[in-house]
C-alpha cells in the first residue's frame, strides 16, 4: 500500500511538471544524462590568490568539524576542488610563497591524481610544525605533483605519506597544516598536528583490493 502510495505521489508530481509548470515556464524541459555534462562549465586553467584563500578558508573549516578524517571536497565560491586538487593548488602556492616571500597571484590548475595508496591509520596523534617546515616541504613536493608526462607511476600523485621533520604525517593531515599555512604564513608560527585518517567518506563508497 505505501508503495502504491509513492507511486501515485510520483505521477501526481509528474503530471504537474507537464501540465503546469511546463506550459508556465517557456524554454523548461526534460533532458537526458547524456546532455548533462554539456551544460557544465570548463576549468578554469588559473585558480587566483583570492580564490586560493577562501579554498584554503573552506578546508580549515571542515576539518575544525570533522573528526579525524578529511571533507570530500574544497570549495571556493562557486567552484569545487578534488582534496587531490586542493593538495596540488596549495603546495604550488606554498613553494612560490617560499621562493619569493609572497604568493603568485594565480596557480595553474593541472591534472593531479589522488594518492595509489590508502594506508590505515590516522598519523601522529600529536606534535608541531612550524610553518617554515611546510613551507620547505611543500616547495619540496611541488616539481613532481607538476610533473604530467604520462608515466606507468605517475610523478603527479598525491604522497600517501609526507614527512615532516620526524614526523610521518598522512596527506589529509598536510593538507590541513597547508590550508592554516596559507590563511598565515608567517615562518616562525607554529601549528598543532591532529590526527585524521587518509580516506574521506566518499572513499568508503568506492570498491577496494588489499594491497
Amino acid at each position: 500500500t505505501d508503495i502504491e502510495a509513492g507511486y501515485k505521489k510520483d505521477e501526481a508530481g509528474l503530471k504537474w511538471l507537464l501540465d503546469e509548470f511546463l506550459p508556465a515556464n517557456p524554454g523548461s524541459r526534460f533532458i537526458s544524462v547524456r546532455e548533462l555534462p554539456k551544460l557544465l562549465l570548463p576549468p578554469a586553467a588559473e585558480v587566483t590568490d583570492a580564490q586560493l584563500k577562501e579554498l584554503a578558508t573552506n578546508l580549515n573549516q571542515q576539518f575544525s568539524v570533522l573528526t579525524m578524517r578529511p571533507p570530500e571536497f574544497g570549495r571556493s565560491g562557486s567552484q569545487f576542488f578534488t582534496l587531490a586538487e586542493s593538495f596540488n593548488l596549495l603546495a604550488q602556492a606554498l613553494a612560490g610563497f617560499h621562493k619569493s616571500g609572497s604568493f603568485p597571484t594565480s596557480v595553474p590548475l593541472t591534472p593531479i591524481y589522488g594518492p595509489l595508496t590508502l594506508p590505515d591509520g590516522q598519523g601522529p596523534r600529536n606534535g608541531t610544525v612550524s610553518v617554515s617546515a611546510i613551507l620547505e616541504t611543500a616547495s619540496a613536493l611541488s616539481p613532481k605533483l607538476a610533473d604530467t608526462e604520462w608515466k606507468t607511476i605517475p610523478s603527479n600523485a598525491v604522497p600517501a605519506v609526507i614527512d615532516v621533520g620526524s614526523l610521518h604525517l598522512t596527506a589529509a593531515q598536510f593538507l590541513r597544516l597547508m590550508a592554516q599555512a596559507y590563511l598565515d604564513p608567517r615562518p616562525d608560527k607554529t601549528l598543532t598536528v591532529v590526527p585524521i585518517s587518509l580516506a574521506s567518506m566518499a572513499s568508503y563508497l568506492f570498491p577496494k583490493n588489499t594491497p
